[in-house]
């Protein structure tokens, strides 16, 4: 039995990451627009998400070896599974469409908030105040 509650702590450890990773998401989506930066990080964070699902079937896998009748543990991972590919189809489609949408601004040649700083190398055009954020280093989430 000391194996079952072991196995049931890593397991919410678990699941705490996949609620982390759905607060990231919703205030990602909260953008209006996401700089070149904050979707590197998204891919960034999907990538590391993403191993979570491998330990985490090892865990249920063991959970449900242990247990006499395994519908309780069935349903815990079909709850899981449900959020966790939830969770990866919204964070590919807000990487994909924050793609398209720097394609669309890299093809733009006119901008009306175009503006200038100046840096060690003379004066850098600036677009947004979200690519101020990033031509300085922020790495934080802007909207």
């Amino acid at each position: 039995m000391a194996d079952m509650k072991g196995f049931i702590k890593k397991r919410a450890s678990i699941k705490a990451k996949l609620t982390q990773f759905n607060t990231y998401l919703n205030i990602s989506k909260s953008c209006k627009k996401l700089s070149e930066v904050q979707v590197i990080e998204i891919e960034y964070r999907l990538n590391i998400f993403e191993s979570l699902y491998e330990k985490y079937d090892a865990l249920q896998d063991e959970l449900e070896a242990l247990v006499d009748d395994p519908s309780e543990q069935y349903a815990e991972r079909e709850e899981f599974e449900k959020l966790y590919y939830g969770l990866v189809a919204s964070a590919r489609q807000l990487i994909s469409g924050a793609r398209k949408l720097l394609e669309g601004d890299s093809a733009s040649e006119v901008d009306s908030n175009r503006s200038t700083i100046f840096g060690n190398g003379g004066p850098i055009p600036v677009r947004s105040c979200k690519r101020l954020a990033v031509k300085l280093g922020i790495l934080t989430l802007l909207s």
